[in-house]
């Protein structure tokens, strides 16, 4: 593959660091660039391009494969009916079940698996009129599974998806969720709505379903009075993704584990304005409500959600203000893998403080990268420091076995920040892009600690080495 590198002539985060800069105006609208330091010069006409783009999603079929021999002692309720199967609930470990649909008493400790529904290792047992009510707690795959191999493949159509709000989709629903004030929930028209508050910060996201792709918009507000202090803004086209995978179990071990995203395609803009908005910081992550996409592989159920995940930083005291306009354009794969050999040898700190013969990997073969950016700026009153940071990672996805995950996030990260700092005085400005990945495979039988991995990351920075540090 030929890359074709187009750094523009100068920097295009070039900063000047001349003249204090003259304290900005009250008022998003009214704040200016000031004349005496020059803003960012020029745009960023992307860091690595290559020729062409993309091909657009084809449809892709659903298909999955699942053969398996399962483990000694294991109860598996193949052949169960729906109606044999009373509920499954999740947090408190509570599987009801009608008498007659198990072929024997479990005992305490024996793992049950009822296809399509749950996984669990049996606590205590209980009749209840014509039920069994059994108290369980999740059991990890390994423990079910003797030798076998299974494969998926499944389209994420997120322009038909459904976004599932807690209490319905209309009309505006408040609740309390995390460390949010408030929450409402809305849909009309298939355009479905999020507003949150966090203390002075008003968070709205938008979304938006067209054909092949969802259009989503995420808005953070601060207000003080009737003036508009901050406003941060992402407006991302996520088209349709591909998700598959496969392992292999090998004497009661995931010996094998492969997920890849295929035809990650995002265009996105992130805007700052700022002027005289404070401090504080943006942290959000949508995993509820989500777009939710169950995944049917033999008798297991895997779950993908698709969210987002809001991150910035406010330090704009006094009249501070700042801005920043950028476009990114993102097309590429990206895949996460896990091999044990024990003749490879490679050695795993466990959670449990062991070690097995274990490793995780990420690639990604990234297509399109491209970065195109107005100019920066950001001004205050002599001495008194700017950082506006704002950055959005989308799409967001999650996978979990009947409810447990073991990829907690899978996500593309898009950063722009404005700063001015003193001593010498010095504005500067920083883009990134960051595929990352975390990873916790506990519930599939792999006793490696959870962690995380940096797929990729392509930045820019004015200056190209950061501002210069302080003589002492």
């Amino acid at each position: 593959m030929r890359w074709r590198y187009a750094w523009p002539a100068a920097l295009a985060l070039l900063l000047g660091c001349g003249s204090p800069a003259a304290p900005p105006a009250s008022g998003l609208a009214d704040a200016a660039p000031d004349a005496s330091v020059a803003p960012i010069a020029s745009t960023v006409a992307g860091i690595e391009t290559h020729e062409g783009r993309a091909p657009p999603l084809e449809k892709v079929e659903a298909k999955s494969s699942w053969e398996a021999t399962y483990a000694p002692g294991a109860m598996v309720l193949e052949g169960l009916s729906e109606k044999a199967f009373v509920g499954y609930a999740r947090e408190s470990g509570v599987l009801t079940l009608m008498q007659g649909a198990l072929p024997s008493t479990p005992k305490t400790g024996q793992v049950l698996l009822v296809p399509g529904h749950a996984l669990v290792e049996v606590m205590a047992m209980k009749t209840r009129g014509r039920d069994v009510v059994l108290q369980t707690r999740p059991a990890s795959l390994d423990r079910v599974i003797q030798d076998g191999d299974f494969s998926f493949q499944s389209p994420v159509p997120l322009d038909a998806a459904l976004v599932t709000f807690d209490g319905g989709s209309s009309p505006f629903i408040a609740q309390s969720v995390g460390d949010l004030d408030k929450t409402q929930f809305g849909s009309k028209d298939g355009i479905k709505k999020w507003k949150a508050t966090a203390g002075d910060l008003t968070y709205l996201i938008t979304a938006t379903p067209k054909p092949g792709k969802l259009e989503i918009e995420a808005k953070v507000i601060k207000k003080k009075g009737k003036r508009a202090a901050l406003a941060y803004v992402a407006k991302a086209t996520v088209n349709n993704l591909v998700l598959k995978g496969g392992g292999t179990y090998r004497g009661g071990k995931l010996s094998r584990l492969e997920l890849k995203q295929e035809d990650l395609d995002v265009d996105l803009e992130l805007s700052i304005e700022a002027a005289g908005a404070g401090m504080g910081k943006v942290d959000l992550t949508l995993p509820e409500p989500a777009i939710t996409f169950p995944i049917t592989v033999g008798p297991l159920i895997l779950t993908a959600k698709v969210g987002l995940k809001l991150i910035g930083s406010i330090k704009l005291p006094g009249k501070a203000s700042a801005r920043a306009f950028v476009k990114f354009k993102y097309r590429g794969d990206t895949e996460l893998d896990l091999k044990r050999d024990a003749e490879i040898g490679a050695e795993v700190k466990g959670q449990a403080g062991g070690k097995v013969d274990a490793k995780v990997s990420a690639k990604g073969d990234t297509k399109v990268i491209d970065i195109k950016a107005k100019p920066f700026d950001s001004a205050n009153f002599i001495g008194m420091p700017v950082d506006a940071q704002f950055g959005i990672a989308v799409p967001r996805v999650s996978l979990s076995l009947f409810g447990t995950g073991f990829v907690p996030y899978w996500h593309l990260g898009f950063i722009a920040g404005s700063k001015l700092q003193w001593g010498p005085l010095c504005k500067s400005g920083y883009i990134k892009v960051v595929n990352e990945v975390g990873y916790d495979f506990s519930i599939l039988g792999a006793s490696l600690r959870k962690d995380k991995l940096l797929v990729s990351e392509k930045g820019l920075q004015s200056p190209e080495k950061g501002c210069p540090k302080k003589k002492k």
